[in-house]
């Protein structure tokens, strides 16, 4: 690329192109790097977390490992930044049905546009006969504690007003619906902790009529096909879930569900960032836990490991940087990045395979991955076939919303970032719901210069302002270059999902009913669009 700036023409390679949306001021061009602590209190994010261990059916076995979901949830949902006030709990003889749909309920009046959710429950799954589906009319529930299920589909339905809302729903099941194993808990060792351990399968036949107890009736209706059926996007929504609809998830009275324990440990500390993006994903994380999870079984004669499932966005990154820095290539260059294999429904099975991005177009899939599926944005190419040394760039974005816009460019050699635009020559970077917003401005000309291939172009939309700093002061003529190392990539995931005011009170501070202009002061949603650009 060329442009009316000399440094363009060296700086631009090639046309690899990132917009997002985000308010700018000039003092922050030239602000200092951001140094401080980045586990923030993030007032716009709330969790619910449930466990049910003890059953007003004595027929209903006893789950002694609950009290320790409880604690592994909570450290789960701290990690995610969300305030001590906003997590509400649930647990064993008060967790019926009744009082679990009223507490959804209440979450749902708490939550705003753009806001986050986590909701995890730890007790026994079911199954049951949905009258309304007829024939082979079985399907998975979860039990409070007056075993009274709660379907899947039900479930949908209860948090469907939250998903309308919601950036990000993320949901964490630790419960089976698979019967067989269930008269008695099982004695077997513990790789953590003490010799032995006591397992209770955490599947109840309570109630489930005897055509229910086999697989083969099971008709699959998992979280998100049902929020889905009911509107709900899945790019918003997050299901984990402990193991298959045919596997016995397992309850350790020393330490809680083994899946739990395997992604707490994973999530806060164990997981890697295998393709280096700068940011651990669901399914890195869910690539660590099941590891530790086969590792748990490897001797065990009688019973395979369970596998942990996911529905929904896989690319979702739950806690930014609570996790190790990002990991470092292996020595022959091949990365282990996860992979999902396709199972009996939208759910996926977490496992393993060989990198294959490299790590800049990693971070920038990433980001576009985090993304407000609501928040519509769109890339307009005058032409999208350029030639080079002839032709300059033309085009335009339009939003669904309010916001700023930023464009940052991911050069040709897939390791480089710029910060195009807002520059030192243009810094009206507002965009209005509906506006078409075209760029580059004649203050600045990009031509193509090559080399000749396809380049990418991400649109991001963020309602709040972005803290520019932490690219850095590092420039090419008017334009910021960000760093291109792990932490260069890191930073510049931070940018795009944290709103430069999450420091003030009003952003962090849990516990209240905000407003809506705090949370749009606050807000760190944003939308997205991809277009692809040929320089030939």
């Amino acid at each position: 690329m060329a442009s009316s700036s000399k440094a363009l023409k060296e700086l631009l390679p090639a046309l690899n192109i990132l917009v997002f949306v985000g308010a700018l001021t000039p003092a922050l061009l030239h602000a200092q790097p951001a140094s401080g602590k980045r586990s923030l209190s993030i007032a716009s994010r709330h969790a619910l977390i449930i466990g049910v261990g003890e059953y007003m059916n004595s027929t209903v076995p006893s789950l002694k490992g609950i009290q320790h979901d409880m604690d592994s949830a909570t450290r789960m949902a701290e990690s995610m930044s969300i305030p001590k006030e906003n997590i509400r709990y649930v647990r064993d003889l008060d967790a019926t049905s009744t009082r679990i749909e009223q507490e959804i309920n209440e979450l749902v009046k708490r939550t705003q546009p753009g806001d986050r959710v986590f909701l995890y429950y730890s007790g026994h799954g079911t199954r049951w006969y949905d009258e309304a589906l007829k024939k082979d009319g079985c399907v998975e529930a979860l039990l409070p504690s007056d075993s009274k299920p709660l379907t899947n589909q039900r479930m949908a339905a209860l948090l469907k007003p939250i998903s309308d809302k919601t950036d990000k729903l993320f949901v964490f099941y630790d419960a089976c619906h698979s019967g067989g194993v269930v008269d008695k808990p099982l004695t077997t060792r513990s790789f953590t902790g003490s010799a032995f351990a006591k397992l209770t399968p955490k599947y109840s036949p309570a109630g489930v009529p005897s055509f229910c107890a086999t697989p083969a009736n099971l008709r699959t209706r998992s979280f998100t096909d049902q929020a889905s059926k009911q509107g709900a996007l899945p790019q918003n929504i997050v299901e984990v879930s402990s193991s298959r609809q045919d596997e016995i998830s397992f309850d350790d009275e020393t330490g809680g569900g083994l899946a739990t324990q395997a992604w707490r440990d994973c999530m806060l500390s164990d997981a890697e960032d295998i393709d280096n993006s700068g940011a651990i994903s669901v399914d890195e994380i869910a690539a660590c836990a099941q590891g530790k999870i086969d590792k748990r079984f490897a001797n065990n004669a009688q019973y395979a490991a369970p596998h942990i499932t996911i529905g929904g966005n896989r690319a979702f990154i739950p806690n930014l940087f609570a996790s190790n820095s990002v990991a470092q290539a292996s020595t022959d260059g091949q990365s282990a990045a996860p992979i999902v294999q396709v199972s009996a429904n939208t759910q996926t099975t977490a496992s393993a395979a060989p990198a294959v991005k490299p790590p800049a177009s990693a971070a920038l899939d990433d980001i576009y991955a985090q993304r407000d599926a609501r928040r519509k944005v769109s890339i307009n190419l005058r032409n999208s076939a350029l030639r080079i040394g002839k032709d300059n760039l033309d085009f335009s974005v339009t939003s669904s919303h309010d916001g700023y816009v930023y464009l940052i460019m991911l050069g040709s050699d897939d390791k480089s970032y710029y910060l195009l635009f807002p520059n030192e020559l243009d810094q009206d970077n507002a965009i209005s719901a509906g506006q078409t917003l075209k760029l580059p401005r004649k203050k600045w000309q990009i031509t193509a210069q090559g080399p000749a291939g396809t380049d990418r172009m991400l649109a991001v939309v963020a309602e709040s302002p972005r803290d520019l700093s932490l690219l850095g002061n590092a420039k090419e003529g008017p334009f910021i270059t960000t760093l291109t190392d792990p932490k260069g990539r890191a930073n510049l995931q931070w940018l795009t999902g944290t709103s430069v005011n999450q420091g003030d009170a009003d952003c962090s501070n849990g516990g209240r009913q905000r407003g809506l202009s705090i949370a749009t002061k606050c807000s760190n949603a944003f939308g997205a669009a991809v277009a692809d650009i040929i320089e030939k």
